[in-house]
């Protein structure tokens, strides 16, 4: 799993923080909303197979064994 910098910063923040709202994310990465979209995207696909970012009404969060990402 090869991930970018702005990837691993935001999966070690996940792992801390639990939910991230997009303007969250945006602060931690100092990215645009595009760029960040981009990223999750990359992310998403970049994740084991079993875990996912999902998305919700109050932001994203990892869905799914996370002691993989250890």
């Amino acid at each position: 799993m090869f991930l970018t910098s702005r990837e691993q910063k935001l999966i070690q923040t996940f792992l801390k923080r639990g939910k991230l709202t997009i303007a969250e994310m945006m602060e931690i990465t100092d990215t645009s909303r595009r760029t960040l979209y981009r990223d999750l995207n990359n992310l998403q696909k970049s994740l084991p197979e079993n875990l996912s970012l999902e998305n919700t009404d109050e932001g994203y969060f990892l869905k799914g064994d996370i002691n993989q990402l250890t």
